[in-house]
């Protein structure tokens, strides 16, 4: 019965397109808590997307991620690992083209 319900939910993909045009920025906020035991994780990233090219095609946008903090130090080896992933991710910039 399981199977049969994943199969129809994977059958039914609802295509989102956003309207957006050249200069729109946009910045978004995720968090994120693991269960993992004994080393809950939280987390918490911002990223700026900024849109350089719009047309019938698609989009070019530039990505930054700007704050991502975590309270990863307390929380053993996964912690400890989005920690220094933070440190790494602070102000990557990123080019992304799609296609609709």
């Amino acid at each position: 019965m399981l199977l049969m319900a994943w199969t129809a939910q994977a059958q039914n993909s609802i295509k989102v397109v956003p309207t957006m045009k050249k200069g729109d920025v946009r910045t978004y906020e995720i968090e994120v808590s693991s269960n993992i035991p004994d080393s809950p994780v939280k987390m918490a990233q911002q990223s700026v997307y900024t849109v350089v090219d719009a047309n019938s095609n698609g989009y070019v946008m530039d990505i930054t991620y700007k704050e991502w903090t975590t309270n990863g130090e307390s929380a053993g080896l996964v912690g400890k690992l989005m920690s220094m992933s933070e440190s790494m991710m602070q102000n990557a910039h990123m080019r992304l083209a799609t296609d609709k």
